[in-house]
């Protein structure tokens, strides 16, 4: 990659205003679309758009890679979550077991701790209802999601390393909508 110091900074707001801006649009249409009492008992809004637009079949396909998609987030944050663990237990802000590796340099001990803690919580909230237990997982998501960024801004602070964006004052204004867009949830 050339230039990453640049680079990779622009790609990360980048990305977050390009799927910022896909989420307020794509809402915001359906939200036109279907009538407020519908969409309060939805269990699939985006499904239900799909099938108001373009048909059953439309329907089941979005509401298909809609499950899809959950499924692959799942992976990826639990495999995030590991590794994230790891890093802060490298620099001495978690404990030790989470540094711990096996020979492939995977964090088990880690991801088995994260993966424990995933499962009393799924099992802690099961509902009949699906869409409440959705509901519920998802709200706690967003506050879960939201404690680690809240906690890195803070360690950006105290570490120093936005001095350099200070000192470019032009810039500095990019940055500051990202804690308190990240406060509002999705």
């Amino acid at each position: 990659m050339k230039n990453p110091k640049r680079n990779v900074p622009i790609a990360t707001i980048g990305g977050v205003l390009i799927a910022a801006v896909c989420y307020v649009l794509s809402t915001t249409a359906i939200m036109g679309m279907i009538p407020n009492a519908a969409l309060r008992v939805s269990a699939s809004p985006f499904g239900d758009a799909a099938r108001m637009a373009l048909g059953d079949t439309a329907g089941a396909i979005v509401s298909f890679c809609a499950a899809a998609g959950c499924l692959g987030s799942l992976g990826g944050w639990t495999l995030l979550a590991g590794q994230t663990a790891k890093a802060a237990a490298d620099d001495g802000l978690f404990p030790p077991i989470f540094a711990r590796v096996n020979k492939a340099g995977t964090p088990v001990a880690g991801l088995i701790i994260v993966g424990i803690l995933m499962t009393i919580f799924q099992l802690s909230s099961i509902s009949p209802n699906a869409t409440k237990e959705f509901g519920l997982v998802s709200s706690v998501s967003v506050i879960f999601t939201l404690v680690p960024y809240l906690y890195t801004c803070a360690a950006l602070l105290l570490l120093g390393h936005m001095v350099t964006l200070v000192k470019r004052a032009r810039h500095t204004w990019q940055l500051l909508p990202l804690p308190s867009s990240t406060a509002s949830g999705p």
